[in-house]
C-alpha cells in the first residue's frame, strides 16, 4: 500500500509539471520563420513551449533581453556597441531585402534602382510609367531607424536622404497587411515575410533575389538575422539557437528564401 501511494503521488506530481517557456521576442522581418521554427523546434523537445509574440521591433528586442525580461530577442540587424554590454548575438541567417508589387499591378516583373528612388521621391506615382497599367501607385514606406530601411539608405544610391512621398507603416507585419490587402500598392520587405503570399517579388536591375545571387554578391540588399541573448544562452534558449542550426531547420529557413549563414560561409 505504502509503494502503491508513492507511485500514485509521483504520478500525480508529474502530471502537474509544466512545459517551460522560451519568449522570443523583437523583429517583424523573421517573425513568421521563427514561428514555424518554433513549431519545428517544439516537437523535438515536448517540455519546451517556444512563444514568439507580435513584433517590437529589433530594437525592442534587444531591450527586453539586456532588462532579463525574455531570454532569447530576435533582430534583423547587429546589436549596438551603445545598447547593452554582456549581449551576445548569434547569426543565423541572410535575409534578401526585396521590392514587392500587388498581383493588380500585372505586367511588371522587374523595376530599377533608378525608379525606386523616383517612387519614394514622387516622381514615379502611376504604374504606367513602370509598363504597368494605368492607375495610381501607392508607395509604402517604413520608418527611419527600421532594418530594411537602413539597408536601402546604405546599398541603394540616392535613397537616404530623400523626402519620402509614401505613406510610412511602424511594424513589418502592418507593412504586410497593407502590401497584401490593397490594390496597386508598392513596397519593400524582408523576403520571409513575403513568401506564401499574394504579392510579388520584382527582380532589381535584371537581378533575382535568388540564395545563388545573394551568395555570390549580386544582389546587393541584404540583412541579417540575429538572435540574441544576455551572455551565452543557455538551457532551452542554448537548445532552440543549436536547431536553428540543424539541416531540418535550415530546410525551413530556405523555403523562406533566406540563406542560411553556414550556406554563404560553404
Amino acid at each position: 500500500m505504502r509503494i502503491l501511494s508513492l507511485l500514485c503521488l509521483l504520478s500525480l506530481s508529474m502530471s502537474g509539471v509544466s512545459a517551460e517557456t522560451l519568449v522570443i521576442a523583437g523583429t517583424g522581418d523573421n517573425q513568421n520563420l521563427l514561428r514555424l521554427l518554433a513549431t519545428a523546434f517544439e516537437k523535438e523537445h515536448s517540455g519546451v513551449t517556444v512563444e514568439v509574440p507580435d513584433s517590437i521591433g529589433s530594437k525592442g528586442g534587444i531591450k527586453a533581453v539586456a532588462a532579463g525580461r525574455v531570454r532569447l530577442g530576435r533582430s534583423a540587424r547587429r546589436v549596438k556597441p551603445t545598447e547593452a554590454k554582456g549581449l551576445v548575438e548569434y547569426h543565423f541567417a541572410i535575409a534578401p531585402i526585396v521590392f514587392v508589387a500587388h498581383p493588380s499591378a500585372e505586367g511588371v516583373t522587374n523595376i530599377m534602382s533608378t525608379q525606386v528612388v523616383d517612387i519614394y521621391a514622387g516622381r514615379i506615382s502611376n504604374w504606367n510609367q513602370l509598363n504597368g497599367p494605368r492607375h495610381r501607385l501607392y508607395a509604402v514606406d517604413r520608418e527611419k531607424g527600421d532594418s530594411s530601411r537602413s539597408v536601402l539608405e546604405k546599398k541603394l544610391p540616392g535613397f537616404a536622404g530623400l523626402e519620402s512621398k509614401a505613406k510610412r507603416f511602424f511594424s513589418t507585419p502592418d507593412a504586410v497587411a497593407a502590401l497584401n490587402q490593397h490594390q496597386y500598392t508598392f513596397g519593400y520587405l524582408p523576403m520571409s515575410e513575403v513568401v506564401r503570399t499574394g504579392m510579388k517579388a520584382l527582380t532589381v536591375d535584371g537581378i533575382q533575389a535568388s540564395a545563388e545571387n545573394i551568395t555570390a554578391g549580386r544582389y546587393p540588399y541584404v540583412t541579417g538575422f540575429y538572435l540574441i541573448s544576455k551572455g551565452e544562452a543557455t538551457g532551452p534558449a542554448k537548445d532552440f539557437i543549436d536547431f536553428v542550426g540543424s539541416e531540418p531547420a535550415k530546410k525551413i529557413i530556405r523555403d523562406f528564401g533566406v540563406v542560411p549563414v553556414e550556406d554563404r560561409d560553404g
